[in-house]
């Protein structure tokens, strides 16, 4: 009779098991036995984390290591992550897009803390693939024949320095878009934006408490919207015209609002003025608690 051993188990459920280890454990695998050598070479997730490079002495001896697994890597890689606070020469992060470009990627995360922000090689630009992006401190400029990503869902840019104009034509080259995110980013008045998936106010008519760090102009239409919307907090608030026009839409549009907390950026100089100008403006609700302070 065949003894029961996990090398035995469905390869679909050794898969789930390798992919549920760490990177690093993963690897070790191979040296249970023959079979089990390069078992690992097909994981569709490859997190090369934080917690990755302390287990090596220098950055040499972890990059050594994440060439030899892109290089022994086999099928598809779903989602790639790379993150470290003193990383890592353009070159390297030259090779691993060339070679991700041909893995289909799905997720991709690019966090590396250099000091210096590095232009985003063009290889990531065909990543036809692509349903999710997280970047931080870089360049974003998609190169001038850059099509979009028709599969894209969400971007992340932190610390990301692009051209609001360029970053208006990626957004409208990507129909499925749902959520995007920008912190400290490149400075801009006014970032257009048409992505008809991207009104998700428009979609919570049950939301009763809503906190905003990037935000945009609002019209009349959907007021609907704030209906049962009961706590505003708006953070990094610096003054712009379209601020002070998104705080009179919230208030003109919420019947049972009950309090609003504006917090300073430290770059805005006139909040006490500032907020009586905004208590003067028309409220829907009769009973709204004003809150301003410094962050």
């Amino acid at each position: 009779m065949k003894s029961a051993t996990i090398s035995n188990l469905p390869c679909n459920v050794l898969d789930k098991i390798l992919g549920s280890l760490p990177l690093k454990d993963a690897v070790k695998t191979s040296i249970l036995s023959k079979d089990w050598r390069y078992k690992w070479v097909t994981r569709a997730e490859l997190d090369f984390c934080s917690e990755f490079f302390t287990s090596f002495n220098n950055n040499q001896e972890a990059k050594k290591i994440i060439y030899q697994v892109l290089r022994l890597h086999q099928g598809p890689i779903l989602k790639f992550t790379l993150q470290h606070p003193n990383l890592i020469c353009y070159r390297d992060i030259y090779n691993w897009m060339l070679f991700l470009s041909k893995k289909n990627v799905q997720e991709l995360t690019l966090q590396i803390f250099t000091g210096n922000k590095y232009h985003l090689p063009s290889y990531l630009f065909t990543f036809q693939q692509l349903r999710h992006l997280d970047l931080d401190m870089c360049f974003f400029h998609p190169p001038p024949d850059f099509k979009g990503f028709a599969k894209f869902i969400s971007i992340n840019l932190q610390h990301v320095i692009f051209d609001p104009t360029i970053f208006k034509n990626l957004i409208t080259k990507c129909p499925l878009l749902e959520s995007f995110m920008l912190t400290r980013c490149t400075a801009f008045d006014v970032l257009e934006i048409d992505a008809p998936n991207l009104y998700l106010i428009t979609s919570c008519p049950k939301l009763q408490e809503l906190t905003i760090e990037c935000f945009f102009t609002g019209s009349s239409r959907h007021c609907g919207a704030m209906k049962l919307v009961k706590s505003v907090e708006m953070r990094y608030f610096i003054g712009f015209e379209m601020e002070i026009e998104f705080v009179k839409f919230i208030l003109a549009s919420a019947p049972v609002l009950k309090e609003i907390f504006i917090w300073s950026s430290g770059q805005f100089h006139r909040g006490t003025q500032m907020m009586d100008e905004i208590k003067q403006f028309h409220r829907e609700s009769p009973n709204v608690r004003f809150k301003f302070e410094e962050m």
